[in-house]
């Protein structure tokens, strides 16, 4: 795999980050390759007509666009350009097919692939295993197969909310026989099974599983994940994540002091990397929203560690056990930097009062509607959405009664570092 990456790297022995860095995802060497043994398009699709080589240069167009979006402020923004980019991921060809493998925190507790499309752009893949939408039994979050639908739900989620640093993700139906297996690596291929009558199945692992798991999808379509591979160095803070709420040796610092007691956020901001940055420090409470809306334990604090234009920029990635529970809220780890700190960005808490009344939930139905898996989640997780959004706002509401609104929300420049 070192095409991909130089892999990671400990640069801080005492407070361990990880450094990720990753190639171009226009791979001029896959640009103009033909598929092997390459099915014919669908009857609808839009390039149907074109050459290979013309296909492929007009997907490598619409790549470099979403290179273009990236800045220190979003990796991308609402335009015809971004819709052009979610479409693309759903409909280029598949060039080539690998198991993602760069580094134990980055491949995770179950199988997932990295792909290549036409244009030469890169992107991860996760399979849909478990039945969509629903939540983990027992929320037991970290058990079994990630879920493909949360990588979904979860952009949509940012994207109604106005964050935008999670890359473009969309549902896609793959066939194993025609669009996988022909360009597949070995490590994929042996875990393709074709059967008499050309009956196509899958194996899957995870960290948590007994078993391999197999499914023999009808007309061997597998539905996934596909995620926008960032075309940028990338560094990841919370490895080990021993500062971030969720993490079991902070739960209780973060968990068990009372409201608006600052002691343990001072301690964050004065000497945890990289929260003793203004800009990063208030990141922790946008991610506390999130990871409050979403039920997510898993987050990860990446940012933009090269020298672009992008440098500095919190990205926010890997959502495959978000949307873990709906029958429960989390208040006191997920809300607690909120609940203690009492600091939020005014843009966040004015984002969060727009969608008030219901919209939260009919704007996020409308978005994840044009998905091509659509349905993404079950009708009850509106509810829990609200649910939670309803919590939120009455804590930050708590703490302007307290400290008085100039002291709780701030107006801060994100590009500012």
């Amino acid at each position: 795999m070192a095409d991909m990456a130089e892999l990671e790297q400990e640069v801080d022995s005492g407070n361990p980050v990880r450094i990720v860095s990753y190639k171009s995802p226009l791979d001029e060497d896959l640009l103009f390759r033909p598929r092997k043994e390459a099915a014919p398009p669908p009857a609808n699709h839009p390039y149907v007509d074109e050459s290979t080589a013309d296909r492929a240069a007009r997907y490598h167009a619409i790549w470099e666009k979403a290179d273009r979006m990236v800045s220190n402020k979003q990796l991308w923004k609402e335009s015809p350009a971004a819709e052009e980019v979610i479409r693309a991921l759903a409909t280029a060809r598949v060039v080539s097919v690998d198991v993602l493998d760069i580094g134990e925190y980055e491949s995770g507790t179950a199988d997932k692939w990295v792909v290549t499309l036409e244009g030469g752009q890169k992107a991860a893949v996760k399979v849909v295993w478990e039945e969509k939408g629903l939540m983990k039994r027992g929320a037991m979050c970290n058990y079994g197969f990630e879920m493909p639908t949360s990588e979904i739900a979860a952009f949509h989620l940012h994207r109604v909310l106005g964050f935008y640093n999670t890359p473009f993700v969309t549902g896609r139906k793959l066939d194993l026989l025609h669009e996988v297996l022909p360009v597949a690596s070995s490590a994929v291929a042996k875990d393709i099974i074709v059967k008499s009558g050309n009956d196509t199945c899958l194996q899957g692992t995870c960290f948590y599983c007994k078993v391999k798991h197999t499914m023999c999808p009808r007309d061997g379509l597998i539905e996934v994940s596909m995620s926008y591979w960032i075309p940028r160095r990338l560094k990841l803070y919370t490895y080990p994540v021993k500062y971030m709420p969720f993490s079991t040796p902070r739960m209780d610092e973060w968990g068990d002091l009372d409201f608006n007691d600052h002691s343990y956020c001072d301690k964050v901001r004065q000497s945890i990397e990289p929260y003793n940055n203004d800009r990063y420090y208030y990141d922790l409470f946008d991610f506390s929203v999130l990871d409050t809306l979403m039920y997510h334990y898993d987050s990860k604090h990446y940012s933009i560690n090269d020298n672009t234009k992008a440098r500095g920029l919190t990205v926010r990635l890997d959502h495959g056990r978000a949307f873990c529970a709906h029958d429960r809220d989390e208040e006191r780890v997920f809300l607690a930097p909120v609940k203690q700190c009492c600091t939020i960005r005014r843009s966040t808490y004015e984002s969060l009062k727009g969608v008030r009344g219901g919209l939260l939930t009919k704007r996020l139905r409308e978005s994840m509607s044009k998905d091509p898996i659509a349905p993404i989640l079950d009708p009850v997780w509106y509810q829990a959405l609200q649910r939670r959004l309803k919590i939120i706002l009455d804590m930050i509401e708590r703490c302007i009664s307290a400290n008085g609104a100039d002291s709780v929300l701030i107006d801060e420049d994100v590009g500012s570092l």
